[in-house]
């Protein structure tokens, strides 16, 4: 092919009349060589005269349109999220200068496969491919000016999402820890904005499980489990999963709560242990209840016994002091009967007493055979 430039004379006169400055007219043909004739593909005149010193600029603008009509082309990507753009243009970057939710490309040709990537960092990377058009080399090719023939094509983004798998074990075994029903496991897990303050995607749900379509970044993840020790933060970056090469996964090992602190709560006040170990409401309600019940009562009885206690040595006194027959039968029955109470309110501070001793044993032994059958 052969790009040929003709330069000639104006044939208006007007200018050249007015002026006395001779004027041309330039324009740009594209040939091939057929059969040792010349066949013109196309070509692309100015309506504009110039003078001599005009030339150069005249051919630039003369250069330009005919690229426009001949092998330009403008491509619109279309997408369906209104955002400013990243994109590679055949590998070269470009970047939008503001939101919107199309992408006009000029000036790329029209023969050659026309491949735009978009790399925006928020959305996984998609790609468009646009087919060469045909170039006619043995008959006058379509002149058409590039903004005046937009090819388009429609993309959709994904935004970038991970998959997290977070594990939990004991710490000193290393045993995956149980998920079933009484064990209320738990896991959290946060995306951080600064250091481990929470920035979004705040979800909470069992252990063991899989986090799924997280934004990239930095995560905090936290995770308990009846019986055991709160984990502290742990710190997660989460990628794309089309940036890694296989699982993302995190293992948090829990410590398991120590039964000589159940005990010891339990001891002080039966019930603690059994809310310490993470046990249901339940089983710390009932023997905190009858605890409760038991010191009341007990509590109750002491002060019937101090009470039946100081009338008994009341009436003793007066029995001893009195020396009329009548008085001193009298006193020795109210005596009698003060007696009787002072003992039954002992038997039955003895008997309370007895029931919170018996709690707290009874509380103390569920706990070791609760911590033995979870073996």
């Amino acid at each position: 092919m052969i790009i040929r430039l003709s330069i000639e004379k104006s044939v208006s006169q007007d200018f050249r009349i007015k002026s006395g400055e001779q004027k041309y007219d330039i324009s740009l043909s594209l040939l091939a060589v057929d059969s040792r004739a010349f066949v013109v593909l196309g070509t692309t005149a100015l309506e504009d005269s110039f003078s001599e010193p005009d030339l150069l600029d005249g051919v630039g603008r003369l250069y330009q349109q005919f690229m426009d009509e001949y092998f330009y082309q403008t491509v619109e990507i279309l997408t369906d999220k209104q955002l400013k753009h990243r994109y590679l243009v055949n590998g070269l970057k470009f970047e939008s200068t503001k939101k919107q939710k199309s992408i006009l490309i000029t000036d790329v040709s029209r023969y050659h496969p026309v491949k735009v990537d978009i790399i925006h960092p928020d959305f996984r990377k998609e790609a468009v491919t646009l087919p060469p058009l045909e170039f006619a080399y043995t008959s006058t090719n379509k002149k058409s000016h590039q903004s005046l023939d937009i090819r388009s094509s429609e993309i959709s983004l994904t935004p970038k999402a991970g998959t997290l798998r977070l594990i939990t074990r004991d710490y000193d075994t290393g045993e995956i820890l149980p998920q079933s029903m009484g064990y209320s496991p738990e896991s959290k897990i946060w995306q951080n904005w600064f250091l481990f303050f929470p920035k979004n995607v705040f979800k909470s749900d069992s252990n063991n499980v899989v986090y799924k379509n997280l934004p990239p970044g930095n995560y905090t993840v936290m995770a308990s489990q009846d019986g055991y020790t709160a984990s502290l933060p742990s710190f997660k970056t989460i990628y794309d999963d089309l940036e890694v090469n296989g699982e993302q996964w995190l293992t948090i090992r829990l410590s398991e709560k120590s039964l000589l602190f159940a005990v010891g709560f339990s001891t002080l006040y039966p019930g603690a242990g059994h809310y310490y170990m993470d046990k249901s409401i339940v089983q710390y309600t009932i023997p905190a209840v009858l605890y409760t019940g038991a010191i009341l009562y007990s509590w109750n009885r002491y002060n019937s016994y101090v009470s039946s206690k100081d009338e008994f040595t009341r009436y003793q006194d007066l029995y001893f002091s009195e020396s009329a027959p009548t008085l001193v039968q009298q006193y020795k029955i109210d005596a009698q009967r003060s007696y009787d109470k002072m003992d039954i309110a002992r038997t039955q501070l003895y008997l309370g007493i007895g029931s919170a001793v018996a709690t707290n044993v009874l509380t103390n032994t569920m706990l070791m055979i609760q911590k033995r059958l979870s073996k």
